[in-house]
């Protein structure tokens, strides 16, 4: 691996990564449309939400909705700004436990798919009792959950990281076996190990691959969280919307909803943030050295 032709291959092979990252870069860029331009311009975020209101207050005059049930976007607003104080540090608890619970999920889930893509065997082993932990319902699994762990913030951690574990781990897997045959040959023909394959070739081209399992599963965590917190009482949105329903304040439960909501939104926006910082930052690097 010393000679100059060899190095000069190895740039080679390393620019031939790079292209396929910025490919996947601007892939992801083209599919993101109006909703990622306008968390850009303020004036389009501000037509978005006035739109929302609108189509909101459409439906309950339209249709003729009673406010106990459906209560209007000002009564909402004027119950999300009358318990701040509540909402606020509920959704502290909440979000938490969505965000760790997710980065948990994360690491499982990219550990488990970069060992199940060594074999095939492997992968037919493992991948029906994925499949069964994504089939059984949360709802089911909460009091064996809270037997294990316990009530509290450790019970929506787990329920957030079953919930969002197997997209990850669908996708990431999925990206990983994306590199062509060819790649792979070529990465043998250097004398690179699978681990060195794995690592400066495989999970490099998987990566947009995880970022879209982590987005899929931003938009559960928060209602994953919320739910764990309905059944088991501890502190968190979840337990806001059970007082507003057992107090029949339908502008308190509607008040909740859209903070959750509001929320769910930005954590998968910030997923996305987060993937193009990346892909950015790999993209624009000089080389990849590739180890003998």
């Amino acid at each position: 691996m010393s000679n100059p032709s060899t190095a000069r291959q190895v740039s080679n092979l390393s620019g031939v990564v790079r292209t396929l990252i910025k490919r996947r870069v601007n892939n992801r860029r083209s599919d993101r449309g109006v909703v990622d331009r306008s968390l850009v311009s303020l004036g389009k975020l501000a037509a978005v939400i006035a739109g929302v209101i609108i189509a909101w207050w459409a439906i309950i005059h339209l249709f003729d909705i009673d406010p106990f049930f459906m209560p209007g976007p000002a009564a909402t607003f004027e119950a999300v700004v009358d318990r701040r104080d509540d909402l606020a540090s509920a959704s502290w608890v909440t979000m938490r436990a969505a965000v760790f619970g997710l980065a948990l999920s994360t690491v499982f889930a990219a550990v488990l798919a970069a060992i199940v893509v060594t074999s095939r065997t492997l992968e037919r082993t493992v991948l029906p009792f994925a499949i069964v932990l994504r089939t059984i319902p949360v709802i089911a699994l909460a009091p064996l959950i809270t037997l294990i762990v316990g009530r509290g913030f450790r019970t929506s951690v787990v329920a957030v990281t079953i919930v969002t574990f197997f997209p990850i781990f669908a996708y990431f897997a999925e990206g990983l076996r994306a590199v062509s045959d060819d790649m792979s040959e070529l990465m043998r023909l250097y004398s690179a190990s699978f681990p060195q394959e794995l690592w400066y070739v495989r999970i490099r081209v998987a990566l947009p691959f995880l970022f879209a399992g982590v987005q899929d599963g931003a938009r559960a965590a928060v209602l994953a969280a919320m739910l764990a917190e309905l059944l088991t009482g501890n502190q968190g949105l979840g337990v806001e919307l059970v007082r507003g329903a057992s107090g029949i304040r339908s502008d308190l439960v509607w008040a909740v909803v859209v903070v959750a909501t509001v929320w769910s939104i930005g954590l998968f926006f910030a997923a996305r943030v987060l993937e193009r910082e990346v892909l950015k930052h790999l993209a624009g690097q000089e080389r990849v050295s590739l180890q003998p």
